[in-house]
């Protein structure tokens, strides 16, 4: 269909200008965008919108910038909580959390630990899972049980293994 037939077409139903499906009021188009002349459908319009925002909020190389900025300080100003949401990636990817466990109190472990890095400085403790997710011979849960603080250098020397006390 040749677009002067559409322009026709357009001016008896009308038509989306990016996809040019028919629009139909209360289906796919509101009234008032009729009223104002925007022939676009929900979902044209919703991507115009998204693009929009985008480029509003870090299309200039000023606005990444600053939005890099304001990333990059709340990183800082909340490590316990960077740290957990890290872990509960890894742990996702393992699949290694049963859907019983208390994810406040998981939480809850990281920022005791981030509040030790910072007294005692960066990277000196870790949360170490007492039974490794993949250990050789058994493996455990990421569970509140199964999560201890320890220094770095006691963690590193456990390695992946089961230490039992």
């Amino acid at each position: 269909m040749g677009r002067s037939v559409l322009i026709m077409q357009r001016s008896i139903s009308n038509l989306c200008i990016k996809c040019y499906a028919i629009l139909v009021v209360g289906v796919n188009v509101q009234e008032k965008a009729i009223a104002r002349s925007d022939y676009k459908c929900k979902s044209c319009r919703s991507v115009v919108d998204r693009e929009a925002h985008y480029r509003s909020r870090v299309g200039t190389p000023e606005a990444k910038a600053k939005e890099l900025a304001r990333q990059l300080k709340w990183k800082k100003d909340n490590p316990g909580y960077v740290c957990h949401i890290n872990n509960i990636r890894y742990v996702n990817k393992k699949q290694r959390m049963p859907s019983w466990a208390d994810p406040k109190a998981i939480r809850k472990i990281y920022e005791d630990c981030a509040a030790l890095n910072e007294k005692h400085g960066p990277r000196s403790y870790h949360v170490d899972h007492i039974i490794p997710l993949q250990g050789k011979t058994v493996s455990g849960l990421h569970v509140e049980n199964n999560l201890q603080i320890l220094k770095a250098s006691d963690n590193l020397a456990k390695s992946n293994n089961y230490v039992q006390q």
